[in-house]
């Protein structure tokens, strides 16, 4: 029979020490926090699928996430192990989830296309998709992006003068590149 952990407390979590190696102080359910030499201390969710053990999955760091919010997120991961699902895949597909949305693009975009440019066209480029782009779809998943709310982006960027038509001509260029390349992994 294995050896029961006995519940962490705040107060014990304050007082563990970093010492020259990692180590790991166990709670209940397969939550455990592992500190580091550095003195950092990160939880971690330990659990098995189908009778195999699986690698450990990282909540977060300590004490951005409380011992609190870390047995509440081992629940929701233990429900899914209880389900036979692996909460790895979860967050694997929470994380390509954030990564898809029109800002997340809109950045990668920037550094991959921006090289060689000027100064100048690049420092216009990053202000039309921080005062625009982002502020008006930036939130929303590249899936989601419509091509009316291009046309209303751009719109919305002519009708503050007639110097900002070239803006939003960038502006549709850049959108129509997203379409292009997430019709292009799409099909991978």
């Amino acid at each position: 029979m294995p050896r029961q952990a006995t519940p962490l407390t705040d107060t014990k979590i304050k007082s563990l020490k970093a010492k020259a190696q990692r180590y790991r102080v166990s709670d209940i359910g397969g939550l455990m926090l592992e500190i580091m030499p550095s003195g950092s201390k990160i939880w971690r969710y330990r659990y098995q699928v189908h009778g195999v053990r699986q690698p450990a999955l990282t909540i977060g760091p300590y004490p951005e996430i409380s011992l609190g919010a870390a047995r509440t997120q081992r629940d929701t991961w233990a429900a899914m192990v209880a389900r036979g699902e692996s909460p790895k895949r979860a967050v694997q597909i929470a994380k390509s989830a954030m990564l898809n949305t029109v800002s997340a693009f809109g950045g990668q975009w920037l550094d991959e296309q921006m090289v060689g440019k000027s100064q100048s066209y690049v420092t216009t480029m990053r202000r039309l998709m921080t005062k625009d782009v982002y502020p008006s779809l930036g939130s929303l998943p590249l899936s989601e992006v419509k091509p009316a709310d291009i046309m209303a982006l751009c719109d919305k960027i002519k009708s503050r003068g007639l110097n900002r038509h070239h803006f939003s001509r960038h502006s549709a260029a850049v959108e129509n590149a997203a379409f292009r390349i997430r019709s292009a992994k799409a099909f991978r």
